[in-house]
């Protein structure tokens, strides 16, 4: 077996030397960890391209020659979905793996969860959108209206979540969420922006 290296930008490959018998054996034993990590950067790389489409969809929007179609409601939606499935795709690939990982040491699987834990209580943002996307997948879709008006000078388009019942709200965040921020309406502000 031989070490390579790989010049992308020419597409040409170059043979370094041949790998050494503890090297041509670490090669069978970290592919597979090679080939996984590979595969968990390309989920962030597909999150990304939802979040680009999610921004082209909302850019041609704002664009006072685009011409309004009657789906754009579904598309915001589907373009919504898709990158809080991504989102929540990921979260679930790491934990997998790791639980796999380390299926023979509780101890390190009961640390991954004290800081998935912790993350959730120190980054609003990451409870928020794991719990939305569970509202999103489970109860009703996120969002709810949208509003395009063509001016002049301007283009205005307002995109809403659904109006959702103060109880409901609450079981997205929970109550240590809304007590660290201001509430409900703290909550709603933040989405709307």
């Amino acid at each position: 077996m031989k070490l390579v290296a790989y010049n992308l930008a020419r597409q040409h490959i170059t043979c370094v030397r041949d790998l050494q018998g503890t090297e041509d054996s670490s090669h069978s034993r970290y592919t597979p960890i090679v080939a996984e990590a590979r595969n968990r950067l390309s989920l962030f790389r597909i999150l990304h391209r939802n979040f680009l489409e999610w921004r082209s969809f909302v850019d041609d929007l704002l664009n006072p020659k685009t011409k309004e179609v009657d789906d754009t409601l579904d598309e915001l939606n589907r373009l919504l979905l898709n990158y809080l499935t991504c989102s929540y795709t990921i979260r679930e690939h790491f934990e997998v793996s790791f639980q796999h990982r380390y299926r023979n040491e509780p101890i390190k699987r009961d640390e991954y969860d004290k800081f998935v834990e912790s993350l959730s209580m120190s980054c609003w943002s990451f409870a928020f959108f794991l719990d939305f996307r569970g509202y999103v997948q489970h109860r009703g879709f996120g969002v709810g209206h949208y509003s395009r008006r063509v001016d002049q000078t301007e283009v205005h388009v307002k995109i809403d979540i659904p109006s959702l019942p103060p109880a409901t709200i609450r079981g997205l965040c929970g109550a240590d969420f809304l007590s660290r921020t201001k509430g409900c309406g703290a909550v709603l502000r933040t989405i709307n922006r």
